[in-house]
């Protein structure tokens, strides 16, 4: 069974990611848009792409927390603009802070069953589902710092967990 020190971890991190993620959108909102449209060799084409894939992925990993294994990712079908597609990524960043602060201890352990896009049915414990999401974004974030070298935008600012910790 998980401890309460355990759960204050997760809770943590959920706190942390959205944080990150904050300092990310507030970053990037204030640039020039065809910059972080712009496309850059990566794992995604562009700094625009990669924060979509970041709200992609805590929106489909929320619903699966959920029990909804919905086969679709929003980009699939995704006509909005820049700014609601960064809000987006702020708001399921809260979510998961709400999730997280309402479960019991032992809910953290339960296994959950759900099917992926690419492997099929598949089960997981809550918390290693929360981890997963929160080390998915910080890599996509460090994809994006490094996109935005390239492009020359300075000033990026730092989201390492320690500056959170130190706040």
């Amino acid at each position: 069974m998980l401890s309460a020190t355990v759960k204050e971890s997760v809770l943590l991190m959920a706190r942390y990611n959205l944080w990150a993620n904050e300092q990310f959108i507030h970053f990037f909102r204030s640039q020039d848009h065809e910059l972080i449209e712009k496309h850059v060799p990566s794992s995604f084409p562009s700094i625009e792409k990669t924060l979509m894939h970041i709200w992609d992925a805590q929106h489909i990993w929320y619903r699966r927390l959920h029990g909804d294994s919905q086969a679709n990712f929003l980009s699939d079908s995704w006509s909005g603009t820049l700014d609601e597609m960064l809000n987006g990524v702020v708001s399921s960043s809260q979510d998961f802070v709400s999730l997280v602060s309402s479960l019991a201890i032992y809910e953290l352990t339960e296994g959950i069953r759900y099917n992926t896009i690419s492997y099929g049915p598949q089960s997981s414990k809550r918390y290693e589902i929360l981890l997963h999401v929160f080390n998915h974004s910080m890599y996509h974030r460090g994809q994006c710092v490094t996109m935005a070298h390239f492009l020359e935008i300075d000033h990026i600012p730092s989201t390492d967990l320690i500056k959170y910790l130190r706040l």
